[in-house]
């Protein structure tokens, strides 16, 4: 009786324990999502919108990593990247996929993983790449370092929307509302939308009150009168007259003590502008008369990072190595020093020369005439 206790306890114990360290992971996941729409805010670009299934193939990377003790594109299975957003279901034109794929292991925290991705120029313009507007982000442990993956992505007629950049609640009736632009395919497709031209809001899902005005990086919109939950829908349209809608909730509290201010992008930190929009057809007000021609791209398009592959956007990060324990490290043998060069003989003189040549000469006579005189007959 007592063990099957002890076993109902344990099995208790490590219910509550993974249940705490799925909460853990989601609450980590979270801060770091906000950390990254920090960084975009704070560089004048679009906030990222969170999508489940890009987070279920960067959660499904960083856990094949921290399980088999690597950091590479390619899981352990053989997987690339695009295999994996592809079989979690995240949607694609037709033409293209867009993506992106950074990955991160260290001892630290998300702040050291961007950090990182910000010391060299090509990983800094990606996190910022106006062309993304969905992320997802995977964590896992091996118990010595944290695997990280941020994956990016965009699909179509997807636009996220945010409203005062984010926020749950505010207790002024007037807000900002940031919608999501066309960059990735901004020309649209068959049935995508491309780059926006106009948009209207309502607290209506019929738009019944709304008119449409010029898109703008930031709207300001007026909520409805009463304390609550409230919802702004958003309806785009294109200069091909083709319309995408998204929404977005947030809470109104007039009572709130602490000043829910309105927090647009910094201009003076802004590093990436939007680039201009389309000149505004006015045969499309109020009512657009669909048209074969492609959205008209800007005429100052961003600079964006070259694409190695045409069908996808590809970008792969890797962290430094972290440094080998002392124990691994080769030891350098010291090299003797080059031995001291031979000294020069100096040349004795001439006459030291003969007289010793004499004296030889002399010895060698003596030495024959005595020799010569013990051997003589008597």
């Amino acid at each position: 009786m007592r063990r099957r206790q002890l076993a109902l306890v344990l099995l208790l114990a490590a219910s509550l324990l993974g249940t705490r360290f799925s909460l853990g992971q989601n609450e980590a996941q979270s801060e770091a999502w906000r950390k990254l729409n920090a960084l975009r805010r704070a560089n004048g670009a679009s906030l990222l919108a969170w999508n489940a299934q890009l987070a279920a193939a960067a959660q499904r990377h960083a856990e094949d990593m921290a399980s088999n003790g690597f950091l590479d594109e390619l899981g352990s299975d053989g997987s690339a990247p695009e295999q994996r957003i592809a079989a979690a279901g995240y949607p694609s034109w037709q033409e293209k996929r867009v993506w992106a794929e950074l990955l991160y292991a260290g001892r630290g925290t998300f702040d050291d993983a961007l950090r990182f991705f910000q010391v060299d120029e090509a990983q800094r313009t990606t996190l910022l790449d106006l062309r993304f507007r969905e992320v997802g982000i995977g964590i896992a442990s091996d118990g010595r370092y944290t695997y990280w993956v941020v994956t990016l992505g965009a699909q179509p007629n997807v636009l996220p929307m945010f409203i005062n950049d984010g926020d749950a609640f505010t207790n002024q009736r007037t807000v900002s509302v940031q919608i999501a632009q066309e960059e990735a395919m901004p020309q649209g497709g068959a049935n995508a939308i491309g780059r926006i031209i106009e948009v209207r809001l309502s607290e209506r899902p019929d738009f019944a009150d709304a008119s449409w005005q010029r898109w703008e990086p930031l709207l300001p919109f007026t909520l409805s009168p009463g304390a609550g939950v409230k919802t702004i829908y958003a309806e785009v349209r294109d200069a091909a007259g083709r319309i995408a809608t998204t929404s977005a909730r947030i809470e109104y509290d007039p009572t709130r003590a602490v000043q829910a201010a309105l927090l647009p992008p910094d201009p003076a930190s802004a590093a990436i502008t939007p680039p201009p929009l389309p000149t505004l057809d006015p045969s499309l007000l109020p009512t657009p008369t669909p048209s074969p021609q492609p959205t008209p791209l800007p005429t100052q398009p961003i600079v964006l990072p070259k694409v190695p592959r045409g069908e996808s956007v590809t970008v792969i990060v890797r962290a430094t190595p972290t440094p080998m324990p002392a124990g691994f490290l080769t030891e350098i043998e010291t090299q003797p020093e080059p031995s001291a060069a031979p000294a020069q003989h100096t040349a004795l003189p001439l006459g030291d020369v003969l007289v010793g040549y004499l004296i030889a000469q002399a010895a060698l006579l003596m030495l024959f005439v005595r020799a010569f005189t013990r051997h003589r007959p008597l």
